[in-house]
């Protein structure tokens, strides 16, 4: 019976009509070959090479809105049997599992999770950045992390109605069994990055909330790549988790761009080929597009691409899952939501997929009218699509905060009794910031009261090397200096003569790359810093001390 329920999802999946071929300009690829229009949809599909096609790009706001609403309704299809086994499904819903039709038909509401939930926070977090940067490629990732703390005040019922929009959405403060390693990064108050891994979670949850950037990079996948990685691995410090993120990102660019999602996975594979430990998730996006290409059934298919709890096998069984009907919205978001896992997130990353190919034309007008919070949602898809310099009232809308460096209130920290002794260690911070009016600092809510700066919290976070080196004029030799200063740095701390040196140091490489960071953006001038700097990274008469006060002294 699990069998024929998934047998129904590959049957009359294209129109049987010349205006599939129109639409996807089948006719100007297929040759001299002479198609049979009157054959079944599927052998029609099968006589056509789809190498080739140039597909029409999909950036305009159908399409935007199409890949948010598109994962809330996955989202809150796959809700109700998140935690059931495929036979339970079938015994509680029937043979053909729980589909959009049963929701249509008991007019129940669709009600999103934290999976969407967290989409609109990652959104809020990168278009505040773009705003108080003035450029969407500017963006402090602890802004991002802000807004995941505004996240977690909402399912803690504390209000955020001061934060933005977002704050007045009543659904947002519906706790919706939100991950473990989620809440637990954002309540320890310590992000995380690629290089400071704050735990080993393999977990689904940066993939579920990265659609939005994929939609913000359109333009430019392999930044919505490296935008999704570094927002992921704020929480989330397992390659699994955080390169899948980027490769979901990159995936979601290339759709609107008007790639096919095979395609569109290929190119993805490649830019996951340029990072360590990438190896296992670049096995199973090619599982799943072979799996989808071949005779395999579907129940079998799914069950070894996994259970879609962690990273890679949510975004497979996705892509799985929309190959296999042929983006067919419906067929697509049911498949992911019958699956003996984890079906909501499943089904919203399917959702956020096949919609994002379709455009909102391809979802049921029926299940939207159903989809609570649909106007919010599509508001949402208007602020990614018009980009942040024309979002309509963005400053009461997103409001600029004082940034997280600020709210730290730096001169109280020094100036009082029990940081005296950490003035040192706070100095180059102290020089940095020392301009910053008392009337910029924010508290914190009340279970987030900062009791004492985070170790390196400041300085590892806000350096996005692959972002920032383009404001310089010499970008070949920041690249240099910074990876010279890298290799050496960690040559340095190994060894053993100098080991008690570096380690008594209150200074450390994040002090040194911010403030060599601060000095050649107000100079434009960096060819002599970096070459005197390298050298005294090299040179045995120097630590880290010295070379934080030479650049200090610039």
């Amino acid at each position: 019976m699990i069998t024929n329920i998934y047998r129904k999802y590959i049957s009359n999946t294209i129109p049987n009509n010349s205006e599939y071929l129109k639409q996807h300009q089948l006719s100007k690829c297929s040759g001299n070959r002479e198609l049979n229009l009157n054959n079944n949809p599927v052998s029609l599909y099968n006589q056509i090479s789809f190498q080739g096609i140039k597909l029409k790009p999909k950036h305009d706001l159908a399409h935007y809105e199409g890949c948010i609403l598109g994962g809330a309704i996955g989202d809150a299809l796959g809700a109700p049997v998140e935690f059931l086994k495929l036979s339970e499904i079938c015994r509680k819903y029937g043979p053909k599992g729980i589909t959009l039709d049963s929701f249509i038909k008991s007019k129940s509401p669709l009600e999103f999770t934290d999976d969407t939930q967290m989409s609109f926070f990652t959104a809020d977090g990168l278009i505040k950045s773009s705003i108080k940067n003035k450029s969407k490629y500017k963006i402090d990732f602890m802004d991002v992390f802000e807004s995941y703390r505004n996240w977690l005040n909402t399912q803690m019922e504390v209000s955020i109605t001061d934060k933005g929009w977002i704050g007045k959405i009543k659904e947002l403060y519906q706790v919706k069994s939100p991950g473990n390693t989620c809440v637990n990064s954002i309540l320890n108050n310590q992000p995380g990055t690629i290089k400071q891994k704050i735990n080993d979670s393999k977990g689904n949850g940066g993939v579920m909330r990265s659609a939005p950037i994929g939609l913000l990079y359109y333009s430019k996948p392999s930044v919505a790549f490296k935008t999704a990685v570094a927002c992921t691995a704020l929480t989330h410090s397992n390659p699994d988790a955080y390169l899948s993120a980027g490769a979901f990102s990159a995936i979601i660019s290339h759709i609107i761009q008007g790639k096919s999602l095979e395609e569109a996975v290929q190119k993805a594979i490649r830019l996951l080929r340029k990072f360590d430990n990438s190896e296992e998730i670049i096995k199973k996006l090619e599982q799943s597009v072979k799996l989808a290409n071949s005779n395999t059934d579907s129940y079998s298919a799914i069950e070894a691409l996994g259970r879609g709890y962690i990273g890679s096998e949510a975004l497979s069984l996705s892509i799985y899952s929309a190959l296999k009907n042929k983006m067919i919205f419906s067929k697509s978001v049911e498949m992911s939501s019958n699956i003996n896992g984890d079906s909501d997130t499943v089904a919203a990353i399917t959702g956020n997929i096949v919609g994002a190919y379709n455009g909102i034309s391809g979802i049921s007008a029926k299940a939207l009218k159903q989809l609570k919070n649909c106007n919010e949602l599509k508001l949402l898809s208007k602020d990614l699509f018009v980009q942040h310099n024309n979002i309509a009232g963005k400053r009461s809308r997103y409001p600029i905060e004082s940034s997280y460096r600020e709210r730290y209130n730096l001169d109280r920290m020094l100036n009082s009794e029990e940081n005296k002794a950490n003035k040192k260690k706070y100095q180059i911070l102290d020089n940095i910031y020392k301009k910053i009016s008392s009337g910029n600092i924010q508290n914190y809510n009340k279970f987030l009261i900062l009791k004492e700066i985070p170790e390196n919290i400041i300085e590892k976070t806000l350096i996005p090397i692959e972002l920032i080196d383009k404001e310089l004029k010499n970008k070949k030799d920041f690249n240099k200096f910074v990876n010279t200063l890298f290799d050496n740095y960690e040559t340095l701390i190994q060894n053993e003569n100098r080991r008690g040196c570096f380690a008594d140091e209150k200074y450390s490489l994040e002090d040194i790359l911010w403030t060599l960071y601060e000095k050649v953006l107000a100079k434009k001038n960096i060819s002599n810093t970096c070459r005197e700097i390298s050298y005294m990274i090299i040179s045995k008469d120097n630590n880290i001390k010295s070379i934080t006060d030479y650049i200090s002294s610039i």
